[in-house]
């Protein structure tokens, strides 16, 4: 008998399914090798196998990015970061016109890829 694909990954003791469709070229090549509390594994754990959206706190250098970036891996999804700071611009962020060699075209922002990516 052919032995069936796993279909899902533990993340912090918790069985979440694999990452469904997406844009491959998006998906990290590698994990993060960091410790992080178990505990808040867990719960990241529960929120992407719920859906539930959740907001990491904590210093600059504390891992929020690279957990994040390491269950992407573990999952196959797609992981796209996206920077903030009081100079980032609606274009950026959305996308803008631009032109070209005499036409004009739309070139997509960070977010609007994120999307299609998804």
């Amino acid at each position: 008998m052919p032995k069936k694909a796993n279909k899902s990954v533990e993340i912090g003791g918790i069985s979440v399914s694999l990452y469904r469709g997406g844009a491959k070229q998006y998906i990290p090549k590698h994990g993060a090798d960091i410790w992080y509390p178990a505990d808040q594994v867990k719960a990241l754990a529960v929120a992407v196998r719920e859906n539930i959206s959740g907001l990491l706190i904590g210093e600059t250098g504390t891992g929020k990015t690279s957990i994040l970036k390491d269950i992407a891996y573990k999952r196959k999804q797609p992981y796209i970061r996206i920077n903030l700071n009081g100079y980032t611009s609606p274009d950026e962020l959305i996308g803008s016109k631009s032109a070209s060699n005499g036409s004009i075209y739309f070139e997509k922002g960070i977010v609007i890829q994120a999307m299609e990516a998804h």
